[in-house]
């Protein structure tokens, strides 16, 4: 198995089958079944690596490879992003709009729970981009101003998301909580310690959530960024969007809105900040078929390009 990188880019860290009974899924699953301390420890060095050239026909093999890696595998309960289940801890990667792109983020980083690692598996590459694009929170966090981690570890972030009932913009409350089950959802709410409110006989959920936006790493000990604030706040809507949501509802009220804990808003330089940071470091790559990706999601950022074509990628997600 040869271990290089793509091009120059800093990550993610290529392991790639070069005979043909190093493709096989067998000697796949066996290698990160064997070598898991190796694999662990190259992602902490590196946030991802970018399993190539193995023979990888369906989801369930996908699963194996996570199994054998030890990941414990969880549900996307409580998540933001429009995906279909294909199995029990397996999803499709989001249902996004084609044409638009989805901002780097650490996955379910608006929560206290959330996975420690990613897996994505490509089956089918979308003809015209549709890249998982990916940047190193360690490098964010050194290029962002003193000003702003002060004030983001001084005052956290408060995520709030509404959620509907079946008609609205974003996902449902029983889409996101994968249940119809009012009982469940709050048992999950108050797991989590999230503040929550329903109205009009369960028609809307409100959800607020204080969590710290730069966290110390579990294994390294070192910080990073750790957050979505960018993304979730208003301000990262389009303009035709937003004034069309501002006519009929107030931004508290918006699917995603964000401010610091303490309900003061958070600067749109800080967000403009948090952006250009982003952009300087975010690599992109070309997916190819059966391209297997392992993320620590919190040393790494992942997102989606727009693309053209059909485009089957799908995700699982869990902690070791």
């Amino acid at each position: 198995m040869k271990i290089t990188t793509l091009n120059d880019l800093a990550i993610p860290l290529v392991l790639k089958a070069e005979t043909k009974e190093e493709k096989k899924i067998l000697n796949l699953s066996l290698f990160c079944r064997e070598n898991k301390q190796f694999i662990f420890d190259k992602l902490h060095t590196h946030g991802a690596l970018l399993f190539r050239g193995f023979d990888i026909k369906n989801t369930s093999e996908f699963d194996s490879v996570a199994t054998n890696l030890g990941i414990s595998l969880l549900n996307y309960k409580g998540g933001d992003s429009p995906r279909d289940k294909i199995n029990k801890d397996i999803y499709t990667s989001t249902h996004y709009p084609p044409h638009l792109s989805i901002s780097l983020h650490n996955e379910l980083s608006f929560s206290s729970f959330y996975p420690g690692y990613l897996l994505f598996y490509c089956k089918v590459p979308p003809i015209e981009g549709g890249e998982t694009p990916i940047a190193s929170g360690r490098s964010i966090l050194s290029d962002l101003s003193n000003d702003l981690i002060k004030s983001f570890k001084d005052k956290k972030i408060k995520y709030i998301m509404n959620l509907h009932n079946g008609y609205g913009a974003g996902k449902s409350w029983k889409e996101c909580f994968e249940t119809d089950n009012v009982n469940e959802v709050e048992r999950i709410l108050t797991q989590k310690k999230a503040n929550y409110s329903w109205s009009n006989n369960y028609s809307s959920l409100k959800i607020e959530e204080v969590v710290c936006p730069i966290i110390h790493h579990p294994v390294t000990g070192e910080e990073v960024f750790f957050a979505q604030a960018d993304q979730w706040h208003p301000s990262n809507l389009d303009k035709e969007t937003y004034h069309a949501l501002k006519e009929f509802m107030n931004e508290d009220d918006f699917y995603h809105n964000c401010k610091f804990g303490d309900d003061l808003e958070i600067p749109n330089k800080y967000l403009e900040e948090i952006r250009e940071k982003v952009s300087i470091h975010k690599i992109s790559f070309p997916w190819e078929e059966n391209d297997l990706m392992l993320i620590d999601n919190i040393l790494t950022l992942h997102g989606r390009n727009p693309f053209k074509g059909d485009r089957k990628v799908y995700v699982c997600m869990g902690n070791v």
